[in-house]
């Protein structure tokens, strides 16, 4: 398990790690459709120099994202999604570290 910045290259794994993640919940429970279903959505935040991302990966493989804000005085968690598969192995834990 690895934990890195995540880039723009890794648009599609966070959007496929955000609709994953919700996979373990019944269907009426999962929001239809959000905006971070999709690439362009994280493409469009990463362009804040605010924000900062964590992808961790597991053997290469993107397993859970986290974004903050970092604002003067102010950091806040905007995101944290852990893929389905890999839920329950503290992962989300790592990730706010």
């Amino acid at each position: 398990m690895t934990i890195r910045p995540a880039t723009i290259e890794d648009v599609e794994a966070l959007a496929r790690i955000v609709r994953s993640s919700y996979d373990h919940l019944p269907r009426d429970h999962v929001p239809y459709e959000m905006p971070l279903y999709h690439p362009e959505h994280h493409a469009h935040a990463m362009e804040d120099a605010a924000t900062r991302w964590a992808l961790l990966c597991e053997d290469g493989w993107p397993a859970g994202v986290a974004m903050w804000r970092m604002l003067p005085g102010l950091a806040h968690l905007h995101m944290l999604f852990v893929d389905a598969a890999y839920q329950g192995r503290g992962y989300g834990v790592r990730l706010l570290r």
